[in-house]
């Protein structure tokens, strides 16, 4: 993603592991606290979701990152549940296209 200078301010990424299909940002330090990922995820999730319907995104948020937690919520996604992910507590949160 860029802003309207044309800088990069981070990126999105959305795999399919064959079995999830998991998502991550990553904002750089200098265009953070602005408010940006929400929008970023948003509009990521969209793209993706309007091409690949029948998908469920996963994004995995550790338990102490609140900040990443408000932004994936505010992006629409869901909270499944809190679990033990890779060893940490983390928040399961889960986004699908709407019907």
């Amino acid at each position: 993603f860029f802003n309207m200078q044309n800088e990069a301010i981070g990126q999105v990424r959305i795999e399919n592991t064959g079995s999830e299909t998991l998502i991550g940002i990553s904002i750089d330090k200098h265009f953070r606290g602005k408010s940006l990922s929400s929008k970023m995820l948003a509009k990521a999730t969209s793209a993706y979701l309007n091409k690949h319907s029948k998908e469920k995104i996963i994004a995995y948020i550790k338990h102490k990152n609140t900040s990443s937690y408000k932004s994936f919520i505010s992006a629409g996604f869901i909270e499944q549940e809190v679990m033990n992910h890779n060893g940490i507590k983390s928040y399961k949160l889960f986004k699908r296209k709407h019907d």
